[in-house]
């Protein structure tokens, strides 16, 4: 039997639906972390899957399409946690990507 660890300082990841921008109802948490650096892992992880599904013929297109349909994490600190010195962007992170898998295409 696997015990549950109950985490009361750290790091929530939670996932926007671009589609429904600003309608919390559809907000999801994807995990709780101790630390921010597994909590930064999975919030990229998200993004990243999101640009790929997303994908279209050009950077721009790409990341049109994300910011109209994809997933937007953001991280959470919560009970005392240490907010971290630069908050992560998912839309940032996001254009990145959108840029590389164009590059990669050639």
């Amino acid at each position: 039997m696997t015990e549950k660890i109950e985490i009361t300082q750290g790091y929530r990841v939670m996932v926007d639906d671009n589609f429904h921008y600003m309608d919390e109802s559809y907000r999801e948490c994807a995990g709780t972390f101790q630390n921010y650096e597994d909590a930064l892992a999975v919030a990229k992880n998200i993004t990243l899957e999101s640009v790929i599904e997303n994908e279209s013929d050009t950077a721009e297109e790409t990341f049109k399409n994300y910011k109209g349909f994809g997933s937007d994490p953001f991280i959470q600190p919560f009970g005392g946690a240490a907010r971290p010195e630069e908050n992560y962007s998912a839309w940032t992170t996001a254009e990145m990507l959108a840029q590389l898998i164009e590059v990669e295409r050639g």
